[in-house]
């Protein structure tokens, strides 16, 4: 059975910023809640069987700005951001969200911190300006 959808809207989206497409994202043990929450919304998310040690990308937070009203019912934090290599240990039990997954694009949206949407600007994963964002990317 086919059913008509009716747009109200076909503008297309514009990107407000891009990155690279990383391999994938790493979330350590201590965020548990953000893997099951990826994991929820059908996104492929790997328990690490050993510790990692890698170089990763991470992005420092350079500034935060709480909205003046709510959307969907939360008052949303804008941050904006910088890059950084590292090293990181960290230990088995940490999560692996690769990107090469039919929902990749919800991880995207929800673990790249100055998306609109993202689990930074509802406040998921709260941020002030100097924080490293702890999901790293591969």
């Amino acid at each position: 059975t086919t059913l008509p959808v009716e747009f109200a809207s076909t503008t297309p989206a514009t990107a407000n910023f891009t990155h690279t497409r990383p391999q994938g994202y790493i979330i350590p043990q201590a965020w548990a809640d953000l893997a099951e929450r990826l994991s929820v919304s059908g996104l492929e998310v790997e328990t690490l069987p050993q510790k990692f040690v890698d170089e990763v990308e991470v992005y420092n937070i350079t500034s935060t700005l709480l909205g003046r009203s709510y959307h969907e019912g939360e008052v949303l934090n804008t941050v904006t951001t910088e890059t950084q290599t590292r090293e990181v240990t960290l230990p088995a039990g940490s999560f692996y969200i690769p990107t090469a997954q039919k929902k990749a694009g919800l991880a995207f949206v929800a673990l790249e911190p100055e998306n609109i949407n993202s689990y930074v600007s509802f406040g998921i994963v709260p941020m002030e300006v100097g924080y490293l964002y702890p999901v790293f990317r591969v």
